[in-house]
């Protein structure tokens, strides 16, 4: 049985918005889709599931949101293989299969149009300053990943195959192929860098430490390639400042965590990469700064949401969120 997780179903990057919410209803029996707008309580319903199926003894993978990640954007119960998510803008999704293996919960229906219509102008208002914020952390990282495109080292090729077989060479073969998923370990959001490496087990890590995402994707890519070969499940987790570059290759079902970081007390430490010249003369104080505007815009998006929140917590009649939960509930109980 796999064991539950916690990171992030998508993040905003150099390349905009990028989104693995795709990974989890499509591998998931049922999934709910929350369809509400900003402080109508969805975030808070799906902590209530979530911890209520963990209190049943069940594996919860938790979805943080990557412009607040004290919320969540979605929950996977991994025992019954069932899922809630926020399917509202920027990751604006609808159930595949209706009725079959997903459903929409409308939070929306609870809302008082009449009052949010006088209050449409500031509601656009709000709505597009925080779209410029976004767009304005986007860029920032845009440019920090140029900074590190013009330091990155050409990886070894011949050492990827070697170390990917050194670090495979143990791993049980399965029957099939297996899947996989993107998600992100890491985003940039209103208060920094968020990374949630530290909820893995130490034991349960592979460390191979490289400044650069670049220097070893090539080996987490092999990894993945070897691993699905032998009916392995992987999820991939690029880096939110160059999303076509992996930092982190997760085995969910052994559980093994292969990381660009380095882990002090990790399972394994292997120092294949080390870093002759790691950032030009000046390049890394850049990196830094561009890295820093782009959380500042995300704060001011944050701000801004908050406000968002402020227009439609008092036009929300929060005591029909028992409907939800409980359908929710009848349903995961059904999966068991």
């Amino acid at each position: 049985m796999k064991k539950g997780i916690e990171c992030f179903a998508g993040a905003n990057t150099s390349c905009g918005f990028v989104s693995g919410f795709d990974g989890i209803f499509t591998y998931s029996k049922k999934t709910f889709f929350i369809k509400g707008a900003p402080g109508t309580g969805k975030s808070s319903l799906m902590r209530r599931i979530m911890e209520r199926q963990k209190s049943l003894g069940h594996a919860v993978s938790a979805f943080h949101c990557s412009s607040d990640p004290d919320s969540l954007d979605g929950v996977i119960d991994e025992t019954i293989s069932g899922a809630i998510i926020d399917a509202t803008a920027p990751h604006t999704y609808d159930p595949p299969y209706p009725g079959a293996t997903g459903a929409i919960l409308g939070m929306g229906d609870f809302l008082d149009e009449r009052a949010l219509y006088e209050n449409r102008k500031e509601i656009q208002k709000i709505n597009l300053e925080m779209k410029k914020a976004f767009h304005a952390a986007c860029q920032y990282l845009k440019s920090a990943g140029d900074i590190e495109c013009a330091n990155e080292e050409k990886e070894d090729m011949r050492l990827a195959e070697e170390l990917s077989g050194e670090i495979l060479k143990d791993i049980p073969r399965k029957t099939g192929y297996g899947a996989q998923r993107t998600f992100f370990l890491d985003a940039y959001a209103h208060k920094g860098k968020v990374s949630y490496l530290n909820t893995f087990d130490r034991a349960e890590i592979i460390s191979v430490p490289s400044q650069f995402p670049s220097r070893i994707d090539v080996l987490l890519r092999l990894i993945a390639q070897k691993a699905r070969a032998m009916g392995q499940d992987v999820i991939l987790f690029p880096s939110p400042v160059r999303p076509d570059k992996i930092s982190h290759a997760y085995l969910a079902d052994l559980p093994l965590l292969i990381t660009s970081e380095k882990v002090e007390g990790a399972g394994k430490i292997y120092d294949a990469y080390p870093e002759t010249a790691p950032y030009r003369p000046g390049d890394k104080a850049l990196f830094d700064a561009l890295t820093e505007k782009a959380s500042a815009a995300m704060a001011q998006a944050k701000r801004l949401h908050d406000e968002l929140e402020e227009v439609y917590i008092p036009r929300m009649d929060f005591s029909r969120l028992i409907e939800c939960e409980s359908r929710v509930i009848r349903a995961f109980d059904e999966l068991r």
